[in-house]
């Protein structure tokens, strides 16, 4: 079960994501997959950290 929380951080992941395109640094969709999975995890440790 996703959380909204969770829900709501995907979709400003993807919306960062689309800024970046906007800007010019296009990627692959493999590209943005780990760039995204990458933040996630990141995101998930310092949620740790703080909790």
């Amino acid at each position: 079960m996703l959380t909204t929380e969770y829900k709501n951080f995907l979709r400003k992941q993807v919306e960062l994501g689309k800024n970046d395109i906007k800007e010019g640094k296009v990627f692959t969709s493999d590209q943005v997959r780990m760039y995204l999975k990458q933040k996630a995890q990141k995101v998930a440790e310092e949620n740790k950290k703080i909790a």
